[in-house]
Formats: C-alpha cells, sequence, structure tokens
C-alpha cells in the first residue's frame, strides 16, 4: 500500500472512531481551544450544545483525570479548562524546564451584535503566579460576572526547542478550600521542527489608537513600550502590526509616525527622522522581536495629501508629482543608511470622495473605471518615484471589495468581467480582495494567475464576531491556506472600551476599564494562533512526503466545514503521523 493511501486510510479510520461516544466525565472538564463556552450559562457560543453534552464526547480528561496533548517542537499546545466559578480556587502547575505553562482566564465583553445585556467570552488576562507558584483567579464582577457558574482558562503549553523526541509530564494542582484534584498531562514532543507559515495576518490599524488609554500618564519612553508590546503580541500570533501613519480620508501625517519636514523646501526635502526611528527602527532591525527578525510589512505614509496637497495636483500637476519624487528620494536614503531592506514598504491610498475633500475616485475599494485609473495613477506615480531603489521592498497595495465576484456578474460599474478592472490595475504589487469575492471560483481563478504572475493576494473580511463560532471563525485560515493566498486582512484591531458599541467587534484589546489597563489578546484570535498551527502541521506532513498536497487540502476543506470532532480527530492523527514516521526513520 502507497504511503499516501495508508495515512488517508488512518485518517478514514479515525473519523469513523468519531461516532463513538466518549465517555461521561467528572466536573473537570478540558476541552479543545474551538469551543467557547458561556460563563454564565454554561452554552456553547454559536451552537445549541452546552457543557452537559460537550464533557460527554469532548473532555480530553479520563476518568483518572488524565490527558495525553502532541506537539512538535515549537508548536502550542493548547487547551481549555472548565473549572466551577470559585474565588478560593488555586491553580499550580508543576512543570519540566522545557515547558512554559501560560495560563490565561477569561473574561466577557457585549458588543452590538450579541442580545441586550448578553455578555459572550472573549477578552483573555494572562494571570501571574504568585511568590509560591500559585494563580488566583481574576477578582472583577465587570469582566467576570457575579453570577457566572464556571470559571474559564485558557493553558498554553510552549514547547522549547528540542533536539530529541521527549515525553515530558506535567501536572496542574487544583485547590479550593482545602480540596485538591490533579490533572496529569502527558506531553508527547517531536523533536522535528515545523516549518515556516505560509501566510499571516495583517493587523490593520488606524493610526496609533492602540496608545490612546495610555497617553494621559504615560511617558514617551512607557508609550513606546507598549508599542512594542502591540507589535510583539502580534508577531507572536503570526501577524504584523500595520498601522496607518495618515490620517485616513484627509491623508494629513499621524502626530509621531512620519518624519518631519525641517524646511520649507519640499523640492530638496529636509526630514527629522528622530522620533520615527526611535518609535519604529525597532521592528524594522528586527530588535524588537525575539527572532530578531524584523516585520514583515508597513504602511508608507503617501498618499494624494501627503507630501504634496491633493490641491496641488489639480492646480500644477508637474510640481505635485517633482514633490513625490523628491521625497521618495530622502525616504530611500535613509532606509538604505538604516539597512531596513528585509520590510515590505507599502504604498495604500485610503481616500473615498466627499470624506475629505478633494480626491474624487474611491481608491479604497474602488467601484468604477474611473476609480481603477485613480489608482492606476498613484501606483504609477509610485513607481517613478521609488525607481532605482530595487534593493529595498517598496510596493503598491489596494484593497478591492468587488473583485470577479458572483454577486455583481455583469454590472458594468462592479464587475471585472466587463469593466476592464483587471487590465488597468494589472501592474500593482499587492492585491487585497473581499473575504465575500473569494469564495467564488471566478475571484480564486483570477487571483491564482496574479499570484503566477509575482503578485501578493491577500483575503480581507470583518473581524469574527464574539457570536460566531470558533470553528467559524477560523476557517478564514484554512481556506485561504488551501488556496494558497498570502494572508488574511483584520481591518478591525484594537477595542478601546469594553461593553460598548463597536467595541468588542474588534480582536484585541488595548483598554483601561474596570481597574484593568493593557494589552490583551482575545479568544477569537488565540484560535487564530491555533489554526496557524495546523497550517505549519499540513506543511510539514507535505514537507516529509507523510501526505500529498492534494489529500491535505481535502483535509484543510474538512477543518474548514468546522464539524469539531473532525478538527480534533485530524489533528490528533496528523500528529500521530509525524511521530511515528519520525520514529520509524530513526529505526
Amino acid at each position: 500500500m502507497k504511503p499516501t493511501a495508508k495515512y488517508i486510510l488512518l485518517i478514514c479510520l479515525t473519523l469513523i472512531m468519531t461516532s463513538l461516544p466518549l465517555a461521561a466525565q467528572n466536573k473537570i472538564i478540558a476541552l479543545i481551544p474551538e469551543f467557547k463556552i458561556n460563563p454564565i450559562s454554561g452554552e456553547l457560543v454559536g451552537d445549541g450544545e452546552n457543557l452537559a453534552t460537550l464533557q460527554k464526547r469532548f473532555n480530553l480528561l479520563d476518568k483518572q483525570n488524565k490527558m495525553q496533548l502532541e506537539a512538535v517542537s515549537g508548536e502550542t499546545a493548547v487547551f481549555q479548562l472548565i473549572l466551577p466559578a470559585d474565588n478560593a480556587l488555586r491553580l499550580l502547575p508543576l512543570t519540566d524546564e522545557n515547558i512554559d505553562f501560560r495560563i490565561y482566564q477569561a473574561g466577557t465583553v457585549r458588543g452590538p451584535e450579541t442580545k441586550e445585556g448578553q455578555a459572550l467570552p472573549d477578552i483573555l488576562f494572562p494571570l501571574q503566579a504568585s511568590a509560591d507558584g500559585e494563580y488566583a483567579p481574576w477578582r472583577n464582577n465587570d469582566l467576570i460576572p457575579a453570577n457566572s457558574r464556571y470559571f474559564l482558562f485558557w493553558i498554553e503549553l510552549v514547547t522549547a526547542s528540542l533536539n530529541t523526541d521527549q515525553t515530558i509530564p506535567a501536572k496542574l494542582k487544583i485547590r479550593s478550600n482545602g480540596n485538591e484534584q490533579e490533572i496529569l498531562i502527558n506531553l508527547i514532543v517531536d523533536a522535528e521542527k515545523l516549518p515556516p507559515a505560509p501566510l499571516m495576518i495583517d493587523f490593520n490599524e488606524y493610526g496609533d489608537k492602540y496608545l490612546q488609554v495610555f497617553r494621559k500618564h504615560g511617558s514617551p519612553a512607557e508609550l513606546h513600550q507598549v508599542e512594542a508590546s502591540v507589535f510583539q503580541l502580534a508577531a507572536e500570533h503570526y501577524g504584523s502590526m500595520n498601522p496607518l501613519p495618515y490620517k485616513s480620508q484627509q491623508g494629513k501625517p499621524r502626530d509621531g509616525m512620519v518624519p518631519v519636514m525641517v524646511n520649507n523646501d519640499p523640492l530638496n526635502p529636509q526630514l527629522d527622522w528622530r522620533e520615527y526611528d526611535a518609535r519604529f527602527g525597532k521592528f524594522l532591525d528586527g530588535s524588537a522581536f525575539p527572532d530578531g527578525q524584523p516585520i514583515d510589512h508597513l504602511y508608507l505614509p503617501f498618499n494624494p495629501y501627503w507630501p504634496a496637497d491633493f490641491r496641488l495636483y489639480i492646480s500644477d500637476r508637474e510640481r505635485y508629482e517633482a514633490i513625490w519624487i523628491a521625497t521618495a528620494k530622502a525616504f530611500i536614503a535613509h532606509f538604505r543608511e538604516k539597512g531596513w531592506t528585509e520590510t515590505t514598504f507599502q504604498v495604500y491610498c485610503n481616500q473615498k470622495p466627499n470624506k475629505g475633500g478633494g480626491v474624487p475616485w474611491h481608491l479604497d475599494e474602488p467601484k468604477s473605471v474611473k476609480d481603477y485609473e485613480g489608482l492606476r495613477y498613484y501606483h504609477d506615480l509610485a513607481k517613478r518615484a521609488f525607481a532605482g531603489a530595487d534593493d529595498l521592498k517598496i510596493r503598491f497595495r489596494i484593497d478591492i471589495s468587488h473583485f470577479y465576484c458572483n454577486q455583481h456578474e455583469g454590472r458594468q460599474d462592479k464587475d471585472f468581467r466587463v469593466n476592464g478592472g483587471g487590465e488597468i490595475l494589472a501592474p500593482v504589487d499587492i492585491w487585497v480582495i473581499s473575504r465575500h469575492s473569494m469564495y467564488d471560483a471566478a475571484a480564486i481563478k483570477q487571483a491564482k494567475k496574479l499570484q503566477a504572475q509575482g503578485k501578493e493576494v491577500w483575503v480581507y473580511a470583518e473581524t469574527p464576531k464574539l457570536k460566531e463560532s470558533g470553528q467559524r471563525s477560523i476557517q478564514r485560515i484554512y481556506h485561504s491556506w488551501k488556496h494558497q493566498f498570502d494572508g488574511v486582512l483584520i481591518w478591525r484591531t484594537f477595542a478601546r472600551k469594553l461593553h460598548k458599541r463597536k467595541g468588542s467587534e474588534y480582536i484585541l484589546y488595548a483598554i483601561d476599564s474596570a481597574g484593568e489597563k493593557g494589552v490583551y489578546p482575545s479568544i477569537r484570535l488565540k484560535q487564530f494562533k491555533r489554526a496557524f498551527e495546523d497550517v505549519r502541521l499540513f506543511e510539514l506532513a507535505i514537507e516529509k512526503g507523510h501526505l500529498e498536497r492534494e489529500a491535505v487540502q481535502e483535509i484543510a476543506e474538512k477543518y474548514a466545514e468546522g464539524n469539531l470532532e473532525d478538527i480534533w480527530q485530524y489533528r490528533t492523527t496528523l500528529h500521530k503521523i509525524l511521530l511515528e514516521e519520525q520514529k520509524m526513520g530513526k529505526n
């Protein structure tokens, strides 16, 4: 039997096993990361199930409170621990030095899409160990409701880089009012390293709004530290933080995010780079990150209103373009001096008519031939301005909502099939295309043609909603991997308020609320991270010849369909394939 057929058969047998219900367990429940449990009701968010049924089918713990997890070196093994709400609760992990044991507690938030007064789990607070190594739950009735029936803990076991396969035992003691229970974790780690993620997240943000709640009392040094934590958090979750350095529609540079012109001669600009370098230099040279790798990409401030005002485009286009070229030369010289050659710098125009005065085109989400022609003008201007800078990665990017999508087939104003948009915008380097388009076969086919020409293709969509199920949220990642797109864009990144209009539609939190002040991840972001590590497992299975890409793409499609039994069993089976093949190779 061929290896590929062998392992497809193994996966099929595993799926048959999913029809067999797991034995009912005790009141300690450990679940896979795709679940989102309402701590007040015990119901599964986005589904009709609740803990009473889930614990019979999905509890990772056996009757002796033992669980086995598998991971490849560098992978994060994840589970959720569901315990009865009790402020006297204490968690004490006892782990091997090769494991970084991280414990978060889930707080609840409310958003515009939730029912009146309904709180759903999302924000994750990292718990800090006491002097004796114990972790206590948060005491905050606004974020951890007093009527909660359950406490939700997100547990991450981050494995160190290992040179040999290891079986690492770990314990988690659960103490409350003199009572103690113990979870025994058997973590089997394959020393085979995961390949790099083949796609990533673009964390779009409009300026540095993530600093807003820290500005009042934070010193410049403290604000730089907060900003570093923001970029590091994005990188840890397979993303690149990408703050737009100008005001979205007017195009005016945001304070501290653009070098300041210190003379009055825009054709021979002298730029003060000190603040820009202090803020962003550590991300562009990699010194801010543990692996020393520079940020993948970052917006440049060039747009219709900077470095020259759009009114000059109307009155003296030759001078308007000369200012662009002169300023671009100053950027090229500075970037070369600093050695910032690994980051892709994006020229992106976000303007729309009647939202800043002057610009007659929809440069963001173009809709017509005139819009495409406006974008083509700025593409060509950027190429002229940055000509001769081939040693730097400077690319023109567009965000487009209607791209060969069946929803608008035949419409002259929106359908690329009939309005010539593909030909007009053919030279564009980076295409960020709406999710609703990218599920149509015609759009996928055209996107693949762009990639074959050396273009980047990203998929953007609304941020996953609080009320979405976990498996529905993360299918974005599996779909993008299956079609080998370059990544996904989150266009709403940071919430700055809790329980407010729009505040909880975002995927990260930079808050000063209910006595908590800091930058925090969400359950949705952590679920994204798990999906990215699944994708890396896919790539490793293909790289080692254990499965053909077509077979793994079928698995990815099953993941995207969101059947929780499939997701867990496929993931477990892939780990077993990788572990067993590694051992076979050593015998």
